[in-house]
């Protein structure tokens, strides 16, 4: 009974000490409420522009800056347009930023916002104008949210694990969109216009990209490295990438689903030689790749590959280089060469090549088995260039069944 009692004091204790400092009423400056804050302690910041560089010291834990909406601007240029550094820089646990804007960062350390502490959320701000960096977060749990990002060089960058960043929009930088280094990392639902470079990157364990759009971008599109992948619905259109719309490097379990890719100079998707074991499903890829790039690579090994379409492909659409790789119920439609093109030990079952400009089936090593695919229209059907290890129920040229493969000399 004691033991209780005193909890309850103490959980009552904490929240009566917890106070809201008011700006421009209490005190006339963010920095003034921060100066005079405790940790556990929010400032609410009316509407109006705040030509600060707030710093939040260490200690001062569990704070909250919470603006009014968009109006609210914190800008960095208190001394002129040269700057003086972030818009806010942070090194304590547990800060909160919440709706407001924040704008223009020069000088030594170009962030305009840099926090440095676990278990931050930034939600519902804006940022432009940063010489460098537009949301820095280095530290445990993060959580980005509803942010935007526009200008500078990189838009959202994350280290730390647990990390988790959703619905954000980051458009016109001259470098990477967003960026999140550490395991247990989620980034869903962002759009990413006009990067300069990667419009998205995670590097870390156990990585989920999903339900994200990107428009326009210098480089790859989406480049996961990781142990465990999950890249789902994700879009993608005009990459200019020579790796890929989405490019997995590391994987060894995992799944790449119901993504949409568009226009890319590089490959849809790329499943680079470290990768295994992953499944790649449902998969949409048009006018990606070039003359010496498919649209679909895989480099990587002992994949599980279903219900992939790869149309209109400027190369080959399903180029397969890694090792005891399942194909089935894949459609390899338009491409300007090979509907698939075969170069490591893989199992091709129930897929279909149509009205590709080369080969439909183009088989150039050994140990390649092929069961119940269908090959039209192709310049040549199915084409071998050894005996492959099982050759059943195929069909091609008008529909009937082969008895073998047509050899291209």
């Amino acid at each position: 009974m004691f033991r209780s009692s005193l909890a309850a004091f103490v959980l009552l204790t904490s929240v009566a000490s917890a106070s809201t400092l008011r700006v421009p009423k209490d005190f006339p400056t963010i920095q003034d409420a921060v100066d005079a804050a405790v940790s556990g302690d929010t400032i609410r910041v009316a509407k109006g522009t705040y030509f600060e560089n707030v710093v939040v010291p260490v200690g001062k834990n569990d704070l909250t800056i919470r603006g009014s909406g968009p109006a609210t601007i914190v800008d960095a240029r208190p001394f002129g347009p040269v700057g003086s550094g972030p818009a806010l820089e942070v090194t304590a646990d547990g800060f909160r930023l919440e709706n407001l804007t924040a704008r223009f960062a020069l000088g030594f350390t170009p962030s305009v916002i840099r926090i440095a502490g676990d278990d931050a959320v930034v939600r519902r701000v804006r940022v432009y104008g940063g010489d460098d960096q537009g949301i820095v977060v280095l530290g445990e749990r993060a959580r980005i949210e509803r942010c935007a990002v526009r200008g500078g060089d990189v838009g959202i960058f994350v280290a730390g694990n647990d990390a988790s960043v959703r619905d954000c929009v980051v458009s016109t930088v001259h470098g990477m969109g967003v960026g999140v280094s550490g395991s247990h990392v989620l980034i869903r639902g962002c759009r990413v216009a006009n990067a300069g470079e990667t419009a998205i990157a995670a590097v870390g364990l156990d990585i989920a990209v999903e339900k994200n759009r990107v428009a326009g971008t210098g480089d790859d599109a989406l480049l996961v490295s990781t142990d465990h992948v999950r890249a789902i619905g994700n879009v993608v259109r005009h990459s200019a990438g020579s790796h890929g719309g989405i490019v997995v490097d590391g994987a060894t379990s995992g799944v790449v689903a119901k993504n949409v890719l568009s226009d890319c100079d590089g490959p849809g998707l790329a499943m680079l030689p470290t990768t295994s074991s992953v499944a790649l499903v449902g998969n949409r890829a048009v006018r990606c790749g070039r003359a010496d790039l498919a649209a679909i690579v895989l480099d990587g090994a002992d994949c599980s590959v279903v219900n992939n379409r790869a149309v209109d492909s400027p190369g080959d659409a399903f180029m397969i280089t890694g090792l005891g790789n399942e194909l089935t119920k894949n459609v390899a439609l338009r491409s300007a060469l090979d509907g698939f093109d075969v170069g490591a030990s893989t199992m091709l079952s129930k897929n279909v090549a149509r009205d590709n400009h080369a080969e439909g089936f183009a088989v150039v090593v050994l140990g390649v088995s092929m069961s119940g695919n269908h090959a039209q229209r192709n310049r040549i059907d199915i084409a071998s260039s050894f005996a492959l290890d099982a050759f059943v129920g195929n069909q091609f040229g008008t529909g009937g069944e082969g008895v073998s493969p047509v050899i291209d000399d």
